[in-house]
C-alpha cells in the first residue's frame, strides 16, 4: 500500500530515449532530486529492451504520483523502416507503460499527448537538443549552448529555429549538429589523418578504435561510466585502449610505440577541438566575446576549447552544484537533457 504523503506528492519524470543510451531524471515540483539513472540500451540490437528498462525504473519510483515527460533521439536506429515508424513504436511503448500522465516533447518546443505524436511523428524526431535553446539560452542569454555527448555534438546558437533547423538533415548542413561524441565515434569516421612530429600519418579505414579510447588514454574519461561496447569487445583497460588506438594506425603496442601513442592522443584531441571551434565560428561574429554554455559527457573538451580560444565558459556542472549536493549534481549532469525537459515544463 502506498504511503499517503508520498502518493500525494506530484513527481516529474524526464525520459531521454536515445539510440544508444536511455536516461531518466526524477524531480518533485520544487526540483528536489529523487532519482536518476543512465542505461546503455542499443535499440538497434534489441528494441524489446526498452520495455524492460522502463519497467525497471518504474519499480524504483512507483510510490509517487508520477507525471512523465519524454524526448526522443532513437528514431534513426536502422532496425526501423523509417523515422516515423520508430517514433510511433516508441510512443506506443511509453503510452502503454507510463499511462495517461504523459507528455511528449516536440522539436517545436511543445509538450503534446500520445494521439498528437501518432498523427505527427516527425515533429518529435531528434528533439533532445531543444531544451537547451528554450531554457538555457533564453533564460541566461548565452551566445551558444553546446551539448557534447557520447555520440553527437549539438551546437545551439541564440538564433531563431528557422536558422538553426530542426531535423538532423537540416542541422548537419547548417553546422549545428556534429556526429561526434566522446565515447562511440569510430576514429576512422572522424579523421583521415593527423600530424605527429610534423609528419602526416593516416588512419586505417577500419573499425578498430573509438573516441572513448582516446579520452580514456588522455584520462578525461577515467572514473566515468563508459558503457557501450568497444570495437574489439574487450575491456576499457588502458592497455586495451592503447592497443586499439595503435591498431587504427596499423601499429602494435610495444615499447617503441608507447610514446607515439601518447602523441597520437594529443594530436587527435587537438584536431577535435579545432573541428568544434570551426562550427562555433560559423555562428558568432568575428572579434565578439563568445559566451558558451557547455554540457554533456564531453564538457571537459568544451572547457579546453574555451581556454584555448579565450571564450567565456559556463558549465552545467557549476549550475547544478549550486543547487544540489555534488553526488546528486553529477547524476543529473550525466542525464542533463532529461533534467531540462522537466525544468522547461515547469518553467523554472
Amino acid at each position: 500500500m502506498r504511503n499517503k504523503s508520498l502518493s500525494s506528492k506530484k513527481v516529474y519524470v524526464g525520459w531521454d530515449i536515445g539510440g544508444a543510451n536511455t536516461k531518466i531524471v526524477v524531480l518533485d515540483e520544487n526540483l528536489n532530486f529523487i532519482y536518476s539513472n543512465k542505461f546503455y540500451l542499443p535499440i538497434w540490437e534489441s528494441f524489446s529492451q526498452i520495455k524492460e528498462t522502463i519497467s525497471y525504473c518504474l519499480a524504483s519510483i512507483h510510490k509517487y504520483d508520477l507525471f512523465h515527460l519524454v524526448t526522443f533521439t532513437a528514431e534513426s536506429c536502422d532496425n526501423f523502416d523509417n523515422r516515423s515508424v520508430a517514433i510511433k513504436s516508441l510512443a506506443r511503448i511509453c503510452h502503454k507503460l507510463l499511462g495517461k500522465n504523459l507528455k511528449f516533447y516536440s522539436n517545436k518546443n511543445k509538450y503534446e499527448n500520445f494521439k498528437y505524436v501518432i498523427n505527427n511523428p516527425l515533429t518529435f524526431a531528434s528533439s533532445n537538443w531543444v531544451p537547451y535553446r528554450s531554457f538555457l539560452i533564453k533564460k541566461y542569454k548565452y551566445d551558444i549552448a553546446i551539448d557534447l555527448g557520447s555520440t553527437t555534438t549539438d551546437i545551439i546558437p541564440n538564433k531563431t529555429f528557422i536558422k538553426i533547423g530542426s531535423s538532423d538533415f537540416e542541422r548537419i548542413n547548417m553546422g549545428t549538429l556534429l556526429y561526434f561524441g566522446v565515447e562511440r565515434t569510430p576514429l576512422s569516421m572522424l579523421l583521415d589523418n593527423i600530424n605527429v612530429n610534423k609528419k602526416k600519418i593516416h588512419l586505417l579505414n577500419e573499425f578498430y578504435a573509438r573516441s572513448s579510447d582516446v579520452f580514456l588514454l588522455s584520462k578525461d574519461l577515467l572514473g566515468c561510466d563508459v558503457l557501450s561496447k568497444n570495437c574489439d569487445g574487450r575491456s576499457n583497460s588502458l592497455d586495451n585502449c592503447r592497443k586499439r588506438l595503435l591498431r587504427q594506425f596499423g601499429l602494435d603496442l610495444n615499447q617503441k610505440n608507447f610514446g607515439l601513442s601518447n602523441r597520437i592522443v594529443k594530436a587527435i584531441k587537438n584536431d577535435i577541438i579545432e573541428n568544434i571551434d570551426s562550427l562555433v565560428k560559423q555562428h558568432v561574429k568575428k572579434n565578439d566575446t563568445v559566451k558558451i554554455f557547455g554540457a554533456g559527457q564531453g564538457e571537459f573538451l568544451l572547457k579546453e576549447l574555451c581556454k584555448k580560444k579565450k571564450y567565456i565558459f559556463y558549465s552545467s556542472s557549476n549550475m547544478l552544484e549550486a543547487n544540489y549536493p555534488i553526488k546528486k549534481s553529477k547524476l543529473i549532469k550525466d542525464n542533463f537533457t532529461a533534467y531540462l525537459v522537466i525544468r522547461n515544463f515547469l518553467n523554472k
